[in-house]
Formats: structure tokens, C-alpha cells, sequence
């Protein structure tokens, strides 16, 4: 962080378009003055920060049961969190069988 000392009517210059000027002090605050192109936004972080909040809060969350699907697998809808489905193996029994085969 730049930490700068002006008094009353002195510069400080951002870049080539952006200057700002102290205008006055009354008791424990500082008017500024702020000079830059239109397309360069400026806002009090205070503002800011509320107008983030309320936006947040404006958003309505997703209920678990309303997320969208995926695409339907064997006929059972599944969900796009829920990954790639895996495809069933083998396994084999206690007669060392695998399922799904044939005794040869």
C-alpha cells in the first residue's frame, strides 16, 4: 500500500487520466475530488459492498430436489453432479465362477 501525505488543493495522479484532489478537511473527514474518463468506475467500497449483498441475496439458491438432470441412464434420471455411471464387472462366486459367464 502507498501511503501518501497532501494538504488542501495538491494532486495525486493514477496513471495519465485518473487525478485526484483534496478538497477540504472537517473534523475527522477528507473531501476528495476524483477526475477520470467516463468509462473508469469509482464507487465508495461501502456502497459497493452492500450492493454485492443485496445481489447475493436477491439470488434464490437451488433446492436439492430441483438441480438439473443430466440425462437419463437405463431409465432412471441422474444428476449432473453424480458423474459418469460405472459399468458393472465380473465378480467372481465362491466356486470361482464369475458371474454373467458359463462353466466352460
Amino acid at each position: 500500500m502507498l501511503i501518501l501525505t497532501r494538504k488542501i488543493g495538491e494532486i495525486i495522479r493514477i496513471g495519465d487520466d485518473v487525478t485526484i484532489r483534496v478538497l477540504g478537511l472537517r473534523g475527522g473527514q477528507v473531501s476528495l475530488g476524483f477526475t477520470a474518463p467516463n468509462d473508469v468506475r469509482i464507487f465508495r467500497e461501502e456502497v459497493l459492498l452492500a450492493d454485492r449483498a443485496a445481489a447475493a441475496a436477491a439470488e434464490p439458491a437451488a433446492p436439492e430436489s430441483k438441480r438439473p438432470v443430466d440425462r437419463v441412464v437405463d431409465g432412471a434420471t441422474r444428476e449432473a453432479s453424480a458423474g459418469p455411471k460405472r459399468p458393472q464387472t465380473a465378480r467372481a462366486d465362491a466356486t470361482g465362477r464369475r458371474s454373467g459367464t458359463r462353466p466352460v
